[in-house]
């Protein structure tokens, strides 16, 4: 796990391989587009707004789960859609 500042310095300079969705805790989800999604202040915002936060790396098939409330990351690895690693 690491914390918002680390992911964001080192996952969000590539925008064209991600996807991304937020959801807040009654599991009301949105996409995120794509002017939003890869935003440092509109992550920060994000997470101000007590809202948890996925990114999909599509290329290296990895999610990133932001908790809000704790302001970390976990980076899940998916293999042929099973998980593989949880950093």
């Amino acid at each position: 796990m690491e914390n918002l500042a680390a992911f964001t310095e080192r996952n969000i300079s590539n925008h064209s391989t991600f996807n991304a969705w937020i959801y807040d805790s009654n599991l009301n989800y949105k996409t995120l587009d794509i002017a939003e999604k890869l935003n440092s202040p509109q992550l920060s915002q994000l997470i101000d707004s007590n809202l948890h936060l996925i990114i999909e790396n599509i290329i290296e098939h990895k999610f990133f789960i932001i908790f809000s409330e704790l302001s970390i990351v976990t980076e899940i690895i998916f293999n042929n859609n099973q998980v593989i690693e949880i950093k």
